[in-house]
């Protein structure tokens, strides 16, 4: 049986990602500035799931997709209609946001040695790039 090749990524669960290209996303521009409209606002949101077989995320806000559903209810029209749901982005298409500065960055790997139960144990964080901050969660 055929092993299946699986994507790699940095990011997690529960990451504030931003969209850098695709739709919506005009460039690695966040902050409003003179002369730079609403719109240029980049689109950011927290993931709920990964597919490592796709290399693909489900981002909370992002990639909004419509659904038509029949009503299955005749009784209850609310049971059918339009509906809005988020849809799968490719993981080259998004960037992990930095908590502390509140821009894009890369994620970098650093080991830490850590004192559990009196013995000390190599773990491996996440950082930032930008910052070097450590980033919470993740394995």
């Amino acid at each position: 049986m055929a092993q299946k090749n699986l994507y790699k990524t940095k990011l997690h669960v529960g990451d504030t990602v931003q969209r850098i290209c695709g739709k919506g996303a005009s460039g690695l521009k966040r902050k409003i500035g003179k002369g730079d409209s609403e719109n240029d606002r980049q689109p950011r949101g927290k993931i709920l799931k990964i597919d490592l077989e796709k290399g693909t995320a489900m981002v909370q806000g992002l990639n909004m997709v419509y659904r038509h559903k029949k009503a299955t209810d005749p009784n209850n029209p609310q049971s059918g209609g339009r509906i809005q749901q988020e849809a799968p982005i490719h993981l080259s298409n998004l960037m992990l946001v930095d908590a502390d500065t509140d821009n894009v960055t890369r994620v970098g790997k650093k080991l830490v040695t850590v004192n559990v139960d009196g013995k000390e144990k190599i773990k491996r964080v996440r950082i930032a790039k930008t910052s070097g901050a450590e980033i919470a969660g993740g394995k």
